[in-house]
This record gives C-alpha cells, structure tokens and sequence, in this order.
C-alpha cells in the first residue's frame, strides 16, 4: 500500500516554529511565527513523527508499505486501520519493491533481482561478455597489489556499491564482493578484474536468487570452509 502524504501526517511532538511564508505573511501580525503541529518536509523531525506507526508495519520506504499475515482477517483489520489513519491506496500483491522481485506461489516464495542485475551489467559495458562459471577464482591471492596500474577510485566504488544491493538476493557474491570492498580506498587494476570477473558471472546466473519454501523446520544450517592464513596480507585466518 501508498500512503498519501505520509510525512504530513506525524504529529510534531517537540516545539518547532516557522516563519510565515513569503507573499503569505499576515499583514497585522507580520512579525509572528506559527507553532507547527504537523511536520512538513526537510523537517528533522518528520521520520520520528512516523515512526509511531512503525511497529505495526514489515517493512516501510518512505510512504510505501510492504506487509502480510497468515491471517486474511489480521490483514484486513491492519487495512481498514490504516485508512481510518491515513489516506492510503492499495497498490495489490507484492511484486516488485525497491529493485527486488517477489514471486509468491502456492507452495514457495522466490526472491530475485534480474532486472537490477542485468542493469548492472549493462551499466558497465559486460553485457556481450563470456559468463564466468564462479564469481572468484579459487587459486588467485588477492593482496593490496602495491605496485599495480591505478584505476578509476569512483568506477570501482560504484561497481562495488551496486553489488552490495545486489547481495540481498545473492548470498552467492557476497563473499566475493565483501573482498573486494575491502581495496576501495586504493584500487588496481588487478582489483578491478577481480569486480569484472563477478559481473561476468552475474551475466550468466541473472535469474539467480532465493527460494523459501513452507517448510515446517526452521533449524538453520550454515556451511564454512575450513581455512587457515587466509589473508595473504598478514597470514591471518578469515574464518575465525
């Protein structure tokens, strides 16, 4: 759902004046300031105005709201309290939100960013590039690379901000991405094929992304290989 004007609907609970506008200043009192008692926009107040109806909600972006139940009837009560609060609009079943795709059927829910990933590579020039099989090489070391060739500081950080977004659907880059993040303040371009190498795979796995089932078991499994000096740098186990 959207809510209208959503910011204009907190209420201001600190004493906040503002001067009258221009061309709409009252002439008998134009030395007079109003006392707000709802935010208005640019106020540094209006998020926590907001934030009183936030323990009702999954998930808030400014005005738009993502929620749901196992009840049809919870649902309802939160919508028809929602509209007596606010003026909303029902946009419908959940989709696309943020730049993430939803596919909700009957027995799973599939999460995934496609169209983010394919913009991705296409923001950087990949797109007819031979896909990769893994998103790092297993045999390269990866180290600072002192005597390297520079590369472009703001092209390497925006390859490498894209694909932090893109971790929310694919766990499978995050360890890659996460090694490269860590050479932004002074990228070579040994770095910079690593970054490469990961969008070529994202090319060929572009519909990659999580499946959650109704499975009854929620004990969580995780895998971890088992590494010593990982860290060519200092010798230093990354796996703790």
């Amino acid at each position: 759902m959207d809510v209208k004007i959503a910011f204009l609907n907190g209420i201001v609970q600190e004493k906040v004046y503002v001067e009258q506008p221009k061309r709409f200043v009252d002439s008998a009192n134009h030395d007079h300031v109003y006392k707000l008692k709802k935010v208005l926009y640019g106020l540094k107040q209006a998020p926590r105005a907001w934030e009183k109806n936030q323990l009702m909600m999954a998930q808030i972006y400014v005005a738009d709201i993502v929620f749901g139940g196992v009840s049809n009837q919870l649902v309802k009560q939160f919508i028809q309290h929602m509209e007596v609060e606010f003026e909303m609009s029902m946009v419908g079943e959940l989709k696309y939100f943020l730049g993430i795709q939803i596919g909700q059927m009957e027995d799973n829910i599939f999460i995934s960013q496609s169209k983010y990933a394919k913009n991705i590579v296409q923001k950087f020039g990949l797109e007819i590039a031979k896909s990769k099989r893994t998103p790092l090489a297993t045999h390269v070391k990866i180290t600072k690379d002192k005597d390297g060739k520079e590369v472009n500081i703001s092209n390497y950080r925006s390859m490498i901000g894209s694909f932090l977004y893109l971790t929310a659907s694919r766990p499978d880059i995050a360890h890659s991405v996460g090694v490269c993040a860590r050479y932004q303040a002074a990228p070579k371009e040994s770095h910079l094929n690593l970054v490469k190498r990961i969008i070529k795979y994202v090319q060929g796995t572009l519909n990659h992304g999580l499946l959650y089932t109704f499975d009854t078991n929620n004990s969580l499994v995780g895998y971890c290989e088992a590494g010593c000096a990982g860290n060519a740098e200092d010798r230093k186990s990354t796996f703790g």
